[in-house]
């Protein structure tokens, strides 16, 4: 009975993360035509929040040493320009698994897209600044 209860009790939390990015997801950037501002706001809250996983430069190489061996801190300099902003978004307001923290509770809705832009702004692939297609 254990076993089945596990099971539901974690597909219950997976479902309500995904509930959780949302709202991102289905939003498009508010500082579309204005990136290079927002990705200006965006690089002191990289500095304060991401570098001591993601490195200076973001790419995978910080020090923090909480992190398991085992798993791999995302380069954020070569992250898929296929996902809209949005998902990026998301990614950074709700967090993945053990190793990516949610920062909903840290940042305001308006700072998360501001390091969404900032991140964007060092990656070497282009990247969609577009909501996905049907959500317009």
């Amino acid at each position: 009975m254990k076993g089945p209860t596990v099971l539901l009790f974690s597909l219950l939390l997976v479902s309500c993360s995904h509930l959780q990015m949302l709202p991102y997801i289905t939003s498009s950037n508010p500082y579309k035509g204005r990136e290079q501002e927002a990705a200006a706001l965006g690089k002191p809250l990289f500095v304060k929040h991401c570098v001591r996983c993601h490195g200076v430069s973001g790419m995978g190489d910080g020090k923090d040493l909480s992190v398991p061996l085992d798993k791999q801190i995302a380069d954020l300099t070569d992250i898929s320009g296929e996902k809209p902003l949005s998902s990026l978004a998301a990614r950074i307001a709700v967090g993945k698994g053990d190793v990516m923290p949610s920062f909903q509770q840290v940042l305001s809705e308006e700072e998360i897209w501001q390091l969404a832009n900032y991140i964007v702004s060092i990656s070497v692939l282009p990247f969609s600044h577009n909501i996905p297609v049907g959500l317009e």
